[in-house]
C-alpha cells in the first residue's frame, strides 16, 4: 500500500460501520453510533474519511462554525497507524478549511497522546491553552491546539 492509493474523501453511509470499529479500538471513551449519526445530520459538519479502495483506515469529524473549524475526533486504525496516514487527512482538512475561508482550525488532544501532539505540531498547530480535567474516564488535561489558517 502506497500513500498515493489512499483517498480522502467525505463519508458515505456506509462507511459508518467500519467508522465504528476503528473509533472503539481508539478511544478509551469512544463516541456512539447515534452521536456520528446526529452529528452528521447537521449541515457544518464533515466526516471525512480515508480510504484504501474499499477500506476506511482513518477518519476525521470536523465541524464549522463562525469562520473556524473544530476538528471533534480523528483516528487511524491502530493497523496503519505511524505511515503518515494522519498528516495526510489532517492536510486535506486545512486544505478544505483553507479553500473554504476559514480563518482556523482547533482541537483538543489528551496532554499524554505524544503521538497525536507530535502530528498536530507537524501540521502546524500549537498550543493555545488546556482544559484541566477535561476527559471523563481519568480526569486527564486536554490541551487545546490551534492552527491560523493563511
Amino acid at each position: 500500500m502506497l500513500i498515493s492509493d489512499i483517498i480522502v474523501s467525505r463519508y458515505n453511509d456506509e462507511d459508518l460501520g467500519q467508522i465504528m470499529l476503528i473509533e472503539v479500538d481508539s478511544f478509551s471513551v469512544p463516541w456512539s453510533k447515534q452521536c456520528y449519526e446526529s452529528m452528521i445530520q447537521r449541515d457544518n459538519v464533515i466526516l471525512w474519511v480515508l480510504k484504501y479502495q474499499s477500506l476506511i483506515i482513518g477518519y476525521a469529524c470536523v465541524e464549522y462554525i463562525a469562520g473556524e473549524g473544530d476538528v471533534h475526533t480523528l483516528a487511524i486504525h491502530p493497523k496503519y497507524r505511524g505511515h503518515a496516514l494522519g498528516y495526510k487527512l489532517l492536510t486535506t482538512i486545512c486544505q478544505h478549511a483553507v479553500a473554504e475561508g476559514y480563518t482556523q482550525l482547533i482541537l483538543l488532544v489528551r496532554q499524554n497522546n505524544l503521538a497525536a501532539i507530535g502530528l498536530y505540531q507537524k501540521c502546524g498547530f500549537q498550543i493555545a491553552g488546556k482544559r484541566l480535567h477535561y476527559f471523563s474516564d481519568n480526569r486527564e488535561d486536554a490541551l487545546l491546539f490551534r492552527k491560523v489558517l493563511a
